[in-house]
């Protein structure tokens, strides 16, 4: 019996790598993430490949670190690459985890190279199935993408069963988890009285009209 004083594990190092910091899906996605992560179990930083970074204020009240390479394209492999692994083998991170195309091939090269235990790939949409296309370039991307996906030591998460499909039938992987968009209820709470009379006064709505938002 150690009467209790077993120190805490150290908590897990997380990077979260994506394209850049747009309020789109994905990244919104990855704040709701970050945001219920324990932060006794799991220390997240967030490193975008190209600005902007319109949602950094929002993970730094989080306390989470953001960080940006300040790629000039997606064929600046310098910094997508080098530059990254540079990075990786400088923090170690225990976890890279990489969301939407760019960021996911140039996460798995570096992390390989770099050395980090763990890597995952989340998939956000059925881009293969509805945003094929035919021109030299998408063919080039989806060898490329579909050769580091198959051969490089990556878990994979799909947000839906039919970007699951869409892998499973364009890039032959078996082994996806499907683990579904979720948002959090907090941020779609009913405003006050006081709030909705404060908004129909603002844009000269009568408490008569129906306003749907």
């Amino acid at each position: 019996d150690d009467g209790g004083s077993r120190p805490r594990p150290e908590p897990v190092s997380v990077w979260h790598l994506i394209e850049t910091l747009r309020p789109g899906g994905a990244e919104q996605l990855l704040l709701t993430t970050v945001k219920h992560l324990d932060p006794e179990r799991f220390r997240s930083s967030v490193v975008a490949l190209f600005p902007p970074l319109d949602l950094q204020e929002q993970f730094e009240r989080l306390g989470v670190p953001v960080h940006c390479l300040g790629l000039r394209g997606p064929a600046d492999w310098r910094r997508g690459f080098l530059e990254l692994a540079r990075w990786l083998k400088r923090d170690r991170p225990d976890i890279l985890h990489t969301h939407l195309p760019c960021a996911n091939f140039y996460g798995r090269l570096a992390g390989t190279l770099a050395g980090v235990p763990s890597m995952i790939t989340s998939l956000h949409s059925s881009e293969y199935t509805h945003w094929a296309g035919d021109g030299w370039r998408f063919k080039v991307r989806k060898f490329v993408e579909r050769s580091a996906g198959r051969r490089l030591r990556t878990d994979f998460i799909a947000v839906s069963q039919s970007v699951c499909d869409d892998y499973v039938r364009h890039f032959g992987l078996k082994d996806i988890a499907v683990i579904y968009n979720y948002l959090d209820p907090a941020e779609f709470s009913l405003p006050t009285s006081d709030a909705g009379e404060a908004i129909r006064r603002e844009f000269h709505w009568t408490a008569q009209e129906f306003v749907l938002l």
